[in-house]
């Protein structure tokens, strides 16, 4: 069942709502139009279309591809509850410059209209701030895994696999754990090709990994280390959110501090 408001959403203090006002978040919550995809691999929105409006995903988990010149499918990312979907529609003319796709057999999105989030962002400048915030941790986030392209293929396997275990698990602690990716989409994700992926994944079996209708973490000691950095991404964010900005004397000039 689609929830009716973002006032009880479980997301609620990881979102760019954390932190705003009750009257901010009445009026965000009343603006939004809330549906529900069942099944996976369906299309939230496709590569190439108009902006028209601002999505959100609710529930379920989303992946992030884009198309090649020469039609070949690149995983970008994949988003957890409470992420901001797709490219903004501030200037029109847009279009998204990827394809969002569910991940999940039950995903719960919002939209939101362009004319509307400008209204809001004008009304509620705090607002602004908490999207921006989410927006530059997606992109620290871009940063690491270009830096992660530089590793071994077995470490940057084990940086991807701590992301996408944390994604299912926030709190790392139910093992073992289900991979939410096929082998084929971890690769992309990875940037390695399925046969480097597959040696590598014999490499970490020894009990730590199983490849048996799809790719389980049995053990949360090999990723350790590399969900501890995905983990001080995520704080840095929440902390981003729960700032109130509208306490701040916007005639001068704010430093905004993870």
């Amino acid at each position: 069942m689609v929830a009716k408001d973002c006032k009880g959403c479980r997301y609620l203090r990881s979102s760019i709502l954390a932190g705003q006002s009750p009257e901010c978040t009445a009026e965000f919550s009343n603006l939004l139009t809330r549906y529900s995809i069942e099944g996976k691999g369906k299309t939230v929105f496709n590569q190439g279309q108009p902006v028209t409006h601002i999505y959100f995903l609710c529930k379920g988990l989303a992946k992030l591809s884009a198309l090649t010149e020469e039609g070949d499918e690149v995983v970008l990312d994949v988003l957890a509850p409470c992420s901001v979907i797709g490219t903004l529609p501030m200037e029109g003319g847009e279009t998204h410059r990827y394809t969002a796709a569910t991940v999940k057999a039950m995903t719960e999105v919002s939209s939101l209209k362009a004319e509307d989030l400008l209204m809001l962002l004008s009304s509620h400048p705090s607002l602004g701030v908490a999207l921006a915030g989410q927006l530059s941790t997606r992109l620290d986030q871009a940063y690491r895994t270009i830096a992660d392209m530089r590793l071994p293929v077995g470490e940057r396997l084990l940086s991807v696999l701590a992301r996408l275990t944390l994604l299912v698990d926030r709190q790392f602690q139910k093992m073992p754990t289900k991979v939410p990716l096929s082998c084929r989409e971890v690769a992309q994700l990875a940037q390695t090709t399925p046969e480097t992926l597959s040696r590598a994944l014999q490499s970490l079996k020894k009990g730590n990994i199983r490849v048996e209708k799809g790719l389980w973490v049995l053990k949360k000691e090999m990723l350790e280390k590399y969900v501890e950095k995905n983990r001080k991404t995520d704080e840095t964010a929440q902390r981003t959110a729960r700032a109130q900005p509208g306490k701040t004397n916007w005639g001068k000039r704010a430093i905004i501090r993870g």
